[in-house]
């Protein structure tokens, strides 16, 4: 039973993780709209504020007996899927957040090579 809820709460954090992908767009402005102190402070504490969320949510479950018979209790397998989806949330706007500091936005287009007029300086 265990390997179901386990195998649940990893489509549930997978299914988000597609979600925030299909809105990349998104992120992507409204972290070009951020100032870059921001994104830099967003970017390096969300990373560590995610994962001290995931270790404590987790160690918290523990400690209260959320495991019975060698499967997670309802409240406790509804914590570790919150957690998790919350997780997955932080470690993705930070990484939007720190992308968004190397890549400012789109990139021009190459000049075309068969037409050498516009590839020389006149």
């Amino acid at each position: 039973m265990l390997w179901v809820q386990v195998g649940l709460s990893f489509a549930a954090w997978l299914a988000v993780g597609l979600i925030f992908r299909r809105r990349s767009d998104q992120f992507r402005k409204w972290m070009l709209a951020l100032n870059r102190g921001v994104r830099v402070a967003m970017g390096s504490a969300g990373f560590l504020i995610s994962l001290a969320l995931l270790v404590g949510g987790i160690w918290l479950v523990a400690e209260a007996g959320g495991m019975k018979e060698g499967i997670l209790v309802w409240w406790a397998w509804l914590s570790v899927t919150v957690v998790g989806l919350l997780f997955v949330g932080g470690q993705v706007l930070s990484a939007a957040a720190l992308i968004s500091l190397v890549f400012r936005g789109e990139t021009e287009p190459p000049a075309d090579a068969s037409n050498p007029s516009e590839n020389q300086d006149s």
